[in-house]
């Protein structure tokens, strides 16, 4: 389903500054998850190739496409659920799993509109900033 994840930082002007070990140490900076649409069957569904477009109060800010994500978001999700076996842990029925980001971060205010479209049918998701 088409989702936006809202980052956040301790960090003054994170955005295009921090590393991977400083997002790490800030508890990957991940502040929510909005959830746009319904879920989407994968039967006849190519991963691989679907496209977003980012938009920002209606100017595009970012394309990407799925197989920026290890070539395939699933292997991402695969890749997850073998960690979690190899400490006897399982993803279980009804976990939100985001595969990973098809484009960078970019800075929000209040009055902002972002809004994420994607191809292949997955439709669309938003948020207004206040």
């Amino acid at each position: 389903m088409p989702s936006l994840e809202l980052g956040d930082s301790r960090m003054r002007a994170w955005i295009g500054r921090a590393k991977a070990p400083d997002i790490i140490a800030d508890s990957c900076g991940n502040a929510g998850i909005i959830v746009g649409g319904g879920l989407h069957s994968l039967i006849d569904f190519d991963l691989r190739s679907t496209g977003l477009v980012v938009e920002k109060s209606g100017e595009i800010l970012a394309t990407g496409a799925t197989g920026a994500v290890m070539g395939n978001p699933a292997q991402s999700v695969a890749w997850l659920a073998n960690k979690l076996a190899e400490v006897e842990l399982a993803l279980e029925e009804g976990n939100l799993v985001l595969s990973g980001a098809l484009t960078g971060a970019v800075q929000m205010a209040a009055g902002d509109l972002l809004t994420a479209t994607f191809g292949g049918g997955l439709g669309a998701v938003g948020v207004k900033f206040v």
